[in-house]
């Protein structure tokens, strides 16, 4: 399983599901350079109207590869090249700091109606001990948004030597559209004996929504999206009121 590294303090990645309106491709050394003109929704402004991000990615692959198609949903996480917003960036905030790549693993083509659901994220890690008692994690986990941040806490147990993973939602889907997640932890026996620090990854923070009937607005020029239905409040259950938790996406189970 490929896993990413929680990004530094300051900079946000973004991760979801996007179309590819243009996709271009060229020889290279170490394969074939893919450049791809896409559009993100990253969140509705104070108006309620969505807003995108216009990017231009470039991905090598080799020839073992799908190639990507035009018109197709694809996952998108991390790289980025070049962006353009059609709503101002947070405070603090550079087009450097938004990080996005093509993973070619199709998702669906664009057809239907768009139900999303909110992000969530998946840690993972492994217990250093040898024996099997059992031991608590305490995530931390800081969030910025757009429109504020978030502080959040999160406790679960695992078996000494083993391997864990834990999938908690991120809350406030609606107003989610830059996010900068900040996770520490450290882990304890549960008779509250200190232990250092265990390394946790985030593998994902993804938006498991696959389908949207159009993409409003201009692509090419980042312009607003006159599609304000995709994250419309009806349409968003939050996690915890269903038994069923959205699964990591399969591009990153390979």
């Amino acid at each position: 399983m490929t896993t990413y590294p929680p990004p530094p303090p300051g900079s946000a990645t973004i991760s979801g599901h996007t179309l590819l309106f243009h996709i271009e491709q060229s020889p290279s050394k170490s394969g074939r350079l893919i450049c791809a003109t896409a559009e993100f929704p990253i969140g509705h402004d104070e108006d309620g109207i969505l807003q995108t991000v216009t990017v231009l990615i470039h991905y090598y692959y080799d020839s073992n590869e799908a190639m990507p198609i035009e018109g197709v949903c694809y996952y998108i996480s991390s790289k980025l090249t070049t962006i353009h917003t059609s709503t101002d960036l947070p405070e603090g905030m550079e087009h450097s700091m938004l990080d996005f790549q093509v993973d070619v693993f199709v998702l669906s083509r664009m057809e239907g109606k768009q139900c999303p659901k909110p992000p969530v994220i998946t840690v993972c890690g492994t217990s250093s001990s040898n024996n099997e008692k059992q031991w608590c994690f305490n995530l931390d986990l800081m969030q910025f948004f757009r429109d504020g941040d978030l502080s959040s806490s999160y406790l679960f147990t695992f078996a000494e030597n083993s391997k864990f993973c834990k999938t908690i939602p991120l809350p406030q889907p609606n107003s989610l559209t830059y996010v900068t997640a900040i996770i520490t932890g450290s882990s304890t026996l549960n008779t509250k004996t200190k232990m250092p620090q265990i390394l946790a990854d985030i593998i994902d923070i993804t938006f498991p929504g696959t389908k949207r009937k159009a993409v409003g607005g201009s692509p090419i020029k980042g312009r607003k999206s006159a599609n304000t239905n995709w994250l419309a409040d009806n349409e968003i259950k939050i996690i915890g009121e269903s038994s069923t938790m959205p699964s990591t996406p399969k591009s990153l189970g390979k």
